[in-house]
């Protein structure tokens, strides 16, 4: 695995358990932004879009039209929800726990970077969701995901409208060639 990012922060003798206050001291915090904030200009790209029009089909016109959406409004706003979600906390997967010290790295990382706020010793927010995180092992690192698939029935998932979102699945970029 390569060198820790933030060699400040002290490894946890068990990832499975809160930590103490003394490892909290050294772990980076952002507050919870009062709106949506991006640094994309989104103005531009929407020009930009609208420039090079004819050289997209109409698919991806219109996907690039609804991510200009999701920078002007948040990226909440088009969930496409059937309905309000209560507030729940899921736990994270046995792998997140057992590649805890390069989760908690990453996530150090990006609160730094001001990607994610946080942490919180309680909800920010009345209807604060939080997700259970996954870990990922790959060559020479490990990648975090999110299950918005749980908690079951109450999911993130499971609360989507039928037929609104285009259907998407995992690919990798690798090529593949067949002989004929």
């Amino acid at each position: 695995m390569p060198p820790l990012k933030n060699p400040e922060i002290p490894a946890l003798p068990d990832y499975n358990q809160p930590a103490n206050k003394s490892f909290w001291k050294k772990f980076p915090s952002k507050e919870l932004p009062s709106k949506p904030t991006t640094k994309v200009n989104f103005e531009l790209l929407d020009r930009i879009i609208d420039n090079k029009t004819d050289l997209l089909t109409t698919s991806v016109w219109a996907r690039a039209k609804k991510a200009v959406d999701h920078f002007k409004y948040g990226g909440a706003s088009p969930s496409y929800q059937l309905k309000k979600l209560p507030a729940c906390t899921v736990k994270n997967s046995t792998t997140a726990i057992t590649h805890g010290l390069y989760i908690t790295d990453n996530l150090a990382t990006w609160i730094k970077k001001g990607y994610v706020s946080g942490p919180f010793s309680s909800q920010p927010l009345e209807d604060y969701r939080a997700n259970s995180i996954l870990a990922v092992p790959q060559p020479g690192k490990v990648r975090i995901c999110m299950n918005v698939s749980l908690p079951e029935g109450k999911s993130f998932n499971d609360n989507v409208k039928p037929n609104s979102l285009e259907k998407i699945r995992m690919t990798s970029a690798k090529l593949q060639f067949f002989h004929t």
